[in-house]
């Protein structure tokens, strides 16, 4: 991951360079006159704040980009703070929240030399928010108390988010009951539907947190409505995804419902609001803008003392550090190359043993049982020899179960139920598999099977499931003729897993590999 910023940094650094000089606009030429260009400068503002609130993140971030650098050029602009302000909230959504901080820092730096009392309070509030994603109460309660200060009378919008960032802070201190209190508050002043909203939806998150289901479900539904008839297309999404969550062991028909309805509409939100490649690429525009400015004070103050001295000099670093950035390039991919190397042929290693490991289960399974078949006779012979009558248990135990009734026959009886659940009837595939519903299988009770498992096994029952499931996901990855068009989503569910991201870190735990890297492996083994 460094790597890879630092080979952006490197080339950002090559392009800088070789336009040597800040690039402007190219309609910036001409535009002469001052009152043109604030007229531009607040058309780029207006058509990225509609750009923002239609959810095109991308062209947002293409208009105040270019605004701002047009505003550079005006004297005394005054939509300067609100231009970063923007940016920082198109950040936010993309999750990168220390940019964000970072531009709303930018932004309500300039309050002095660009006094706007309602984009500096915008600007703290922000902030408040900025820091809550961070996990940062301290410095959300900071922000967000000296916003509360900015606010004018009979701004109601303002006092909404005042009260919400109230509610926000006590949720990162996990104060639950408080901060549903001022959610609640905030509902109740509300400037319009949009507010409400996201009142009510920071309102079962905390029911949520909590575990109280009967009071998600009564704000959940409605929060889901209001983001559907107010075409907030985020929103909605979330809360079709928090729907389908809630309802996945009450009522699988209405999950499966939702979970194809936030399929449906993330996809689409994915190929437009969220398209990660162009706003990669706007993102580099806006650091190499950055650069451009640093580099064009340093040469503003070399242009006043003396001109040709600094062209020589400017042209000798110039050729020096594109030989410099070259090198390091060079050396940069042949190392990421090396790398690269080592870390397929780990991983090939890693596919061979489990591959090994696999084929040897069976037998080491079938060895096992033999093994206890012997050692259970050699124990009831010297039982006999010693006088006992089989039922004093507690040396050979473990304390936690030294007061089990169990005797060896009935533990053999529902170990052997036990693996044939697990090995033939693979009844661990269905999601809702869980210890209590093996006891019934095997026709016992939940204390029994998890004795038996922790001392045949030396495992609790989670890790002995997840045993079987990656193992199952392992044998159906490798099975290209049958599952090679699965997708690893699809491989986890028909294992029994619910997340995918559970799933992947057990799979990992077990294996070494992620599932993907493995699915891969086993598709190029295949064609050797």
């Amino acid at each position: 991951m460094h790597s890879k910023r630092f080979l952006i940094h490197i080339i950002s650094l090559l392009a800088l360079l070789m336009i040597h000089w800040p690039v402007t606009m190219a309609d910036n030429d001409n535009l002469s006159d001052a009152k043109e260009k604030e007229k531009r400068v607040e058309e780029y503002l207006k058509q990225g704040e509609e750009c923002l609130a239609k959810g095109d993140y991308n062209k947002a971030l293409e208009a105040f980009i270019t605004g701002l650098k047009l505003s550079e050029t005006c004297e005394g602009s005054p939509y300067r703070m609100a231009f970063y302000k923007n940016m920082g909230n198109i950040y936010l959504s993309f999750g990168d929240n220390e940019r964000a901080i970072n531009l709303y820092k930018t932004g309500y730096s300039m309050r002095e030399e660009y006094p706007d009392k309602k984009t500096e309070c915008d600007i703290l509030f922000n902030l408040t928010g900025g820091y809550y994603y961070s996990d940062d109460a301290a410095n959300a309660r900071l922000y967000n108390e000296m916003a509360k200060k900015l606010i004018q009378p009979g701004d109601s919008v303002k006092r909404f988010m005042a009260v919400y960032n109230d509610g926000l802070i006590l949720t990162i201190e996990e104060k639950y009951d408080e901060a549903i209190e001022k959610f609640r508050e905030a509902a109740k002043i509300a400037p319009n539907k949009t507010y409400l909203c996201h009142a009510l939806e920071k309102i079962y998150i905390n029911f949520m947190r909590k575990g109280e289901r009967d009071s998600v479900i009564e704000y959940l539904p409605v929060c889901n409505r209001l983001a559907l008839e107010n075409g907030m297309t985020d929103m909605y999404v979330q809360t079709l995804g928090d729907l389908a969550n809630f309802y996945e062991t009450s009522d699988p028909a209405k999950s499966a419902f939702y979970h194809n309805r936030h399929s449906q509409i993330s996809d689409s939100i994915m190929q437009s609001a969220y398209n990660l490649y162009e706003f990669y690429r706007l993102r580099n525009i806006q650091y190499l803008y950055e650069l451009e400015k640093t580099e064009r004070k340093i040469s503003e103050l070399q242009l006043k003392k003396k001109m040709k001295d600094r062209e020589v000099a400017m042209q000798r670093r110039i050729t020096y550090s594109l030989v410099a950035a070259l090198a390091i390039f060079i050396a940069l991919l042949i190392l990421l190359a090396r790398q690269k190397k080592k870390l397929r042929n780990s991983y090939k290693d890693l596919f061979d043993i489990n591959q090994s490991t696999m084929s040897q289960f069976g037998n080491m399974q079938q060895q096992c049982e033999r093994y206890r078949e012997q050692i259970e006779r050699l124990e009831h012979e010297r039982d006999d020899s010693r006088g006992y009558d089989g039922n004093d248990n507690s040396e050979r135990q473990d304390c936690k179960y030294r007061s089990s009734s169990l005797d060896n026959d009935k533990k053999r009886g529902i170990l052997v139920r036990i693996e044939q659940t697990m090995e033939k009837d693979k009844a661990f595939c269905d999601p809702n598999f869980s210890l209590s519903r093996l006891a019934e299988i095997v026709e016992s009770n939940q204390t029994y099977v998890s004795q038996i498992i922790n001392e045949t096994y030396g495992k609790n029952f989670s890790d002995f499931l997840n045993d079987y499931r990656t193992r199952e996901a392992c044998e159906r990855l490798l099975d290209t003729e049958n599952y090679g068009n699965y997708t690893i989503s699809g491989i986890a569910a028909d294992v029994g897993y619910k997340a995918q991201s559970t799933f992947i870190r057990a799979f990992k735990k077990s294996t070494g590999l992620p599932p993907s890297v493995y699915q891969k492996m086993a598709r190029q083994s295949k064609l050797e």
